[in-house]
Parts: C-alpha cells; sequence; structure tokens
C-alpha cells in the first residue's frame, strides 16, 4: 500500500496545504482521503475504495498516517505547516483498522481529554 493520510476537519485549501507539505518531507507520491460525511464507514474501507472526498471545515481535526515510517512521521510533525491548525495524529494500527470512523474520533477525543487533564494536574 502506498503511503497516505486519512483527513477529516479540514476545509480543501488546508488538506491541499497539508498534503502538498507532506508529499515535499517525505519525498513520495502520497494518498489522501477525507472522512468527512463517511463517519458511519470503516477505517479499512475508507482507506482502500476510492470514493469522492468531501472536505469541510470542523472542530475537531484529526490526521491519520498509513504505511508511513516513524521517521518520516516525525519529519512531518517537525515540518507540519505553520499556517494550519493542528490535528489530532494518529496511525493506523491492526486494532484500529476495523472501528467505523465515529469509534475512532470518539476514542481520540477521550486520549486527548485524558492527557489535558494529566498535564494540568502537574
Amino acid at each position: 500500500m502506498n503511503p497516505g493520510i486519512l483527513m477529516y476537519g479540514y476545509g480543501k485549501p488546508d488538506a491541499d496545504r497539508i498534503n502538498e507539505s507532506i508529499t515535499k518531507t517525505i519525498k513520495k507520491p502520497l494518498f489522501m482521503t477525507s472522512a468527512v460525511g463517511k463517519e458511519s464507514e470503516i477505517i479499512d474501507s475508507l482507506i482502500n475504495t476510492h470514493q469522492e472526498n468531501k472536505f469541510e471545515d470542523k472542530d475537531t481535526k484529526i490526521i491519520m498516517f498509513i504505511n508511513i515510517t516513524n521517521e518520516e512521521i516525525q519529519h512531518i510533525l517537525k515540518e507540519f505547516p505553520i499556517a494550519v491548525q493542528r490535528p489530532i495524529f494518529c496511525g493506523l494500527t491492526k486494532h484500529n483498522i476495523s472501528w467505523p470512523f465515529s469509534q475512532l474520533k470518539e476514542h481520540l477525543l477521550e486520549e486527548q481529554k485524558y492527557w489535558e487533564q494529566q498535564k494540568n494536574t502537574e
């Protein structure tokens, strides 16, 4: 599978900016797919079927890395466009590939809340 990103919560201009930045950073072709309007679909289906992408700004922004190495992810995080709101980053796993996107989103938001609470108690 080619490297790619599953994106949620970005309008088309920001999605294109992110895609361009990541492609430039990892120096490889990259596929980009959006989960907007397809929140009930299984992640495996979202990344393996070529559907028309819908881009829309949302409060929650998520980028899932697919088939991108840890070293490449570190470079992507350093080079992420400053003009774009940072998302919740995650990776594709053997567990979450079978989840509906809505479940992934819920899980990531719970995890983010937990870590924010930990940070505030320090």
